[in-house]
């Protein structure tokens, strides 16, 4: 989810990006969008999703404000497991563990 969510929104000086537009990759943004989008939008993905301009794909994208669904997905997902170390604190090396989400997390690349 993170990857793809770089691929398409990242710093271009720091990872490559627009890749998996390109190569027509099954990603979660693509996935996410195919089941919110109108008849409309899902026919302009089906149209430039796999060719060398992405404009309309990121357009596509935007209109279903899928960068704050990715967001709010990421925060969610990461309480959820900072919740499941909590309750395992005293079977896991919580401190390392939380350390190890906390980069992933913030990760750019």
């Amino acid at each position: 989810m993170q990857d793809d969510y770089l691929d398409c929104y990242g710093d271009p000086a720091i990872t490559k990006i627009g890749t998996d537009i390109r190569e027509c990759k099954c990603t979660w943004l693509f996935t996410q969008a195919i089941t919110l989008a109108s008849h409309d939008q899902i026919a302009r993905l089906r149209r430039h999703y796999g060719t060398e301009d992405d404009t309309q794909v990121k357009l596509v994208y935007s209109e279903l404000l899928l960068p704050q669904h990715y967001l709010r997905t990421q925060q969610q997902l990461y309480e959820s497991i900072r919740g499941a170390l909590q309750s395992h604190s005293s079977s896991l090396p919580t401190d390392t563990l939380t350390r190890l989400l906390d980069r992933l997390l913030n990760r750019q690349k």
